[in-house]
């Protein structure tokens, strides 16, 4: 699963069109966003207990679960049995939150160094696989970028490989 929306029911985009049997960094932003925005799950990352009184939809109550004695999502079920396939445990939101807040750190400690605050950011700037396919109003959404306007987040593929290019045939950025 590399992409996950709400549209009266979860929808799921896997790599190469084929059934889903894992997820990647991007669906799993996705879907922490999108359980975020149903309030499956609140904004400490807990997942709200069902009988909470939150007014969703069958198509998503029943896909709430409980799997070795945690809650859990059913992202996508599986095709051959009707069972729940991918699921999303309270495990996994915790995992996210994790690698979410060392990110941030990061960002954080260098716009710290340099006095700058969230609004004070023109462009960010996303390289790589990762940087690619990541959904930017996801990300936001999380936490995991800077709460700034989606039209200043760009993904600029692999900045790496063009930055080694850029070196070799240039001396003066080989100086610099």
């Amino acid at each position: 699963i590399e992409a996950v929306v709400f549209d009266e029911d979860i929808v799921v985009d896997t790599i190469g069109d084929h059934r889903p049997r894992s997820i990647c960094g991007s669906g799993l932003i996705d879907a922490v966003a999108v359980l975020a925005d149903l309030g499956v799950v609140d904004a400490t990352g807990r997942f709200v207990p069902p009988q909470e009184g939150r007014n969703l939809p069958e198509s998503i109550t029943s896909r709430i679960l409980e799997h070795g004695g945690q809650p859990a999502f059913c992202l996508a079920w599986d095709e051959r049995t009707s069972e729940p396939g991918i699921l999303l445990t309270q495990k996994d939101i915790r995992e996210v939150q994790l690698a979410k807040a060392a990110i941030r750190a990061g960002i954080r400690i260098l716009m710290s160094r340099v006095d700058m605050k969230d609004a004070d950011i023109d462009r960010v700037l996303l390289a790589g696989a990762f940087g690619n396919y990541i959904r930017p109003s996801s990300a936001v959404r999380i936490g995991l970028l800077p709460a700034v306007p989606l039209d200043r987040i760009q993904s600029v593929g692999n900045a790496a490989a063009a930055g080694a290019e850029i070196l070799l045939i240039s001396e003066e950025c080989r100086a610099r």
